[in-house]
């Protein structure tokens, strides 16, 4: 009897070895079939790239972001090679507190001098809700990546990407969601 037709595709695949129980593992936490795991990390991976693809469209934004990152990356670099003595120590600048609170200043700096001018005056609407909208978006968004679950369905897979990037770094933010 043959399958009955759907809008799925045959892929063949070719994989490392080590890379099947890793997948098997996977689906088996979240009760799925090998199959709906691949599916799903493959369509998880691709949003993530429309996402981005979609904020780095806007080519002023772009320029912030990589003014900011530049200017955080040379300046933690800088700072982590002179207190830990090694060029290693300058790539792991993240991971020196110094050298971050360095890097930390730097992009402040940067998004300072990028500022309109003017007085930031919260919309009449609503005012409280204004005043730190900034800090409550960023808390919202930090609550994603250390839980791993977006707060909203809008923030779709948003959370596991972000955590997934920060690596090691997304460990940080249980304690620190929330404070100033």
């Amino acid at each position: 009897m043959a399958r009955p037709k759907t809008d799925n595709v045959d892929i063949k695949l070719r994989a490392p070895t080590d890379l099947l129980p890793e997948l098997q593992q996977a689906a088996a936490r979240r009760g799925v079939s090998v199959n709906a795991e691949i599916v799903a990390r493959l369509k998880q991976s691709l949003e993530a790239d429309r996402h981005a693809d979609d904020v780095l469209r806007n080519s002023v934004l772009r320029g912030i972001a990589r003014t900011v990152t530049t200017a955080m990356n040379e300046t933690g670099r800088m700072a982590a090679f002179h207190t830990t003595g090694t060029v290693e120590g300058s790539l792991a600048w993240y991971d020196d507190p110094y050298a971050y609170s360095q890097a930390r200043e730097a992009a402040d700096a940067v998004l300072t001098a990028l500022a309109p001018k003017g007085k930031a005056v919260p919309p009449r609407v609503a005012q409280k809700v204004f005043e730190n909208l900034g800090r409550g978006f960023a808390n919202g968004m930090l609550e994603e990546i250390k839980s791993g679950e977006p707060l909203t369905s809008r923030t779709g897979d948003r959370a596991a990407g972000l955590r997934r990037d920060l690596g090691h770094l997304a460990n940080r933010i249980s304690d620190r969601v929330g404070r100033k």
